[in-house]
């Protein structure tokens, strides 16, 4: 946490509220980071005092749908060639494509308010509504009646936690290295077992990798 906020606060050279709406907007478009944290971010300068909590909140706000609407207003432009761009190139993947039209499918145009509070989805699903021409008005109402949920939540639950948010970041760097080191315990492992198959003089039968109902 104490780097995140050093990098926005300091090393971007730029205010506080100026640096968290940056990156509000490079999160809108695409950019693979979580919105919720640039949030969680701003919640926890307001607790410091560093920053008003409420201009916090609107700053928040704005970042957020100025973000949505711009890859909202792509779709509009570019249609489904917006899905392949370099940007969303990397998060429009096959799966996720299908979970979006059937989304769209289920909820209709109420699939806009719902992405909000679906990690990974809202990009994609924000350039589809303005592929599939949802007006202006109506992706604004239902994308700021989400955001009007989930921004001062994000910001105000940092700004009540204060320093137990130190404490949870230092648990999840220490979750992290040890899901690192499993990792690596398991490639070690593997390895070996590859390279005993091959001293042994029994690789594995191409046929055992062809489905029954193939072969």
């Amino acid at each position: 946490m104490d780097y995140a906020l050093d990098f926005i606060a300091d090393k971007a050279g730029l205010p506080a509220y100026l640096a968290i709406l940056v990156v509000l907007l490079l999160c809108g478009v695409g950019f693979p980071l979580p919105e919720d944290i640039p949030l969680l971010v701003g919640g926890y300068l307001a607790h410091q005092g560093d920053v008003n909590l409420y201009i916090m909140i609107a700053v928040g706000m704005f970042g957020v749908l100025c973000g949505d609407f711009i890859i909202f207003s792509a779709g509009r432009r570019f249609g489904m060639r917006v899905l392949n761009s370099r940007m969303l190139r990397r998060v429009a993947t096959p799966l996720r494509l299908l979970r979006v039209q059937r989304l769209f499918d289920r909820h209709g145009d109420r699939a806009v308010f719902l992405a909000r509070f679906i990690v990974g989805l809202r990009p994609i699903v924000f350039a589809t509504a303005g592929t599939l021409g949802m007006s202006r008005s109506k992706f604004l109402l239902y994308d700021g009646a989400a955001a009007a949920v989930s921004v001062p939540v994000w910001i105000v639950l940092a700004y009540v936690s204060g320093p137990k948010l130190d404490e949870l970041m230092h648990g999840l760097e220490t979750t992290k290295r040890l899901v690192f080191w499993l990792v690596v315990g398991a490639c070690a492992i593997a390895v070996a077992l590859w390279k005993i198959r091959q001293r042994s003089g029994r690789p594995e039968s191409a046929e055992s990798l062809v489905p029954d109902d193939v072969a």
